[in-house]
């Protein structure tokens, strides 16, 4: 059975280590072929062979393929049965092909026109785009929405007016904006609706919550800061209004209360250095 692991972890009868197997050590017991079709990916064959999308580099390392991307419509992908793990097969029986090494890890010298076609069958800037579209849309509706923001950027980056990312990029960072405001970082989810907003102008709910960001975030930090002054912990209490300050220095009493705060701050280090001093003396 053929295996796939890093030099490192592998040893040969001679003790020397094998320099070709990339990748953790993985027995593959078979394998299907697929054929691609439209709309597909590594991340959706994954779900549908092993019930896991996350577990695509399965395929990656088994076929010997560069990414996750580096597929297109009608290329034959070998879907490898793995020890340890299930194979669905789309829910069927199906017949496999007793498994053999991956093209990546045996050495084999190709003629001129083998290496032209390799090049020619490489997947076009449009099938990229469209795999890191189909995989953003993939984490999407799994709720990664950091992990699809990140795959949506890299199709606006080759194609900023895509109108299918925009609206996903969209709905990406308004869902992290709401995930961040309930972990109580509120200027991180202010800006993930403010990002919002540049791909959707029209978003009713960004303005509201954006307000709602600034409001908690300093009520939070105000409410903090006269706790640290009742607890006479005046450096914590000026640190958290000055929060508050910087955002709105008008809000409620925190200019008075930071005025306040430093003059009893000023005070005490004099007395300390007046001690200090006497003690010397």
């Amino acid at each position: 059975m053929p295996i796939m692991a890093a030099p490192g972890e592998i040893q040969t009868e001679t003790g020397e280590a094998p320099e070709s197997m990339p990748g953790e050590i993985i027995t593959v017991k078979s394998y299907v072929t697929h054929t691609v079709q439209p709309g597909e990916s590594l991340s959706k064959l994954a779900q549908m062979y092993y019930g896991d999308y996350k577990k695509f580099d399965l395929i990656v390392k088994f076929n010997g393929l560069e990414d996750a991307t580096s597929v297109q419509f009608g290329q034959q992908i070998r879907i490898p049965e793995v020890d340890g793990f299930p194979f669905l097969a789309e829910g069927k029986a199906r017949e496999t092909i007793q498994a053999e090494p991956p093209e990546s890890l045996v050495k084999v010298e190709k003629t001129p026109s083998e290496k032209k076609a390799v090049v020619e069958e490489q997947p076009t800037v449009e099938d990229q785009l469209a795999n890191y579209r189909e995989l953003g849309i993939e984490l999407f509706e799994n709720k990664q929405y950091a992990e699809a923001i990140s795959e949506f950027d890299k199709v606006l980056n080759a194609n900023p007016k895509d109108a299918v990312t925009r609206e996903y990029l969209a709905k990406s960072h308004f869902q992290q904006g709401l995930v961040l405001f309930n972990k109580e970082d509120y200027l991180a989810a202010r800006g993930e609706f403010e990002t919002t907003l540049d791909y959707d102008t029209t978003c009713d709910k960004c303005e509201e919550n954006i307000k709602k960001c600034e409001e908690m975030y300093k009520n939070a930090h105000y409410d903090k800061g006269l706790s640290h002054f009742e607890n006479e912990e005046l450096a914590d209490a000026i640190r958290e209004w000055e929060l508050v300050d910087a955002l709105d220095p008008t809000y409620k009493d925190v200019d008075k209360n930071l005025k306040k705060a430093r003059t009893l701050q000023e005070r005490l280090e004099k007395i300390k250095r007046s001690k200090t001093k006497d003690s010397q003396e």
